[in-house]
């Protein structure tokens, strides 16, 4: 009688478990671009209450140690200060998503960067792998028409705890950024040269 009560119990928690991953409770995402184009598909096609469990999901669990820990004590009370500006839209991120597909940027390119010297990563990111004292890589996503390479680019996401996390712009890293900073250094040589799409 009591091992069929035990197995009665395993059977009923294996189902709760179940049905929680059949729900996305359960659902992880690999550090890797695949991962975070998988969230991004996820985030896109997720209904308003889905889509704010998972934008809320990318929020640091601790801005503070995070910014401290990555850039030092000197500049972690400007970046915290300006997360908490965005942690409280993180819910309606997939509206970014459902809005760029609307407006047929279907596409969804991912771009890693580990080094300020990477030409797709943009003023911004740059100057924040330069002033990481303990290095972790940036990511962006970009919504393109397909075909495309430039369309709506949301950054910078990095792989923290076990998930991702959105950082934000990073802008406290570079005083006096200007809107040509949150285009990719490729994209503004181009530009410049005369080249581009």
């Amino acid at each position: 009688m009591k091992k069929s009560g035990t197995l009665l119990s395993m059977v009923a928690l294996l189902c709760v478990l179940l049905a929680c991953k059949m729900m996305g409770g359960g659902k992880s995402y690999p550090d890797s671009t695949d991962g975070l184009k998988q969230l991004a598909t996820d985030l896109r096609s997720a209904d308003a209450a889905e889509g704010a469990k998972l934008g809320k999901d990318l929020a640091l669990p601790d801005p503070s140690a995070f910014f401290s820990a990555t850039f030092g004590a000197e500049h972690a009370a400007k970046l915290a200060s300006d997360y908490a500006v965005d942690v409280p839209k993180l819910p309606t991120i997939n509206g970014f998503f459902k809005m760029a597909e609307s407006n047929g940027k279907t596409e969804l390119l991912i771009e890693r960067h580990t080094s300020p010297d990477d030409d797709e990563a943009n003023a911004l990111q740059e100057s924040a792998l330069r002033a990481m004292k303990t290095p972790v890589a940036l990511y962006t996503i970009n919504c393109v028409e397909p075909g495309k390479t430039i369309g709506s680019s949301l950054w910078s996401f990095a792989y923290v705890d076990g998930k991702f996390r959105y950082l934000g712009k990073l802008k406290a890293l570079k005083p006096g950024a200007s809107p040509i900073d949150e285009l990719s250094k490729k994209d503004v040589k181009a530009a410049l040269g005369g080249g581009g799409e």
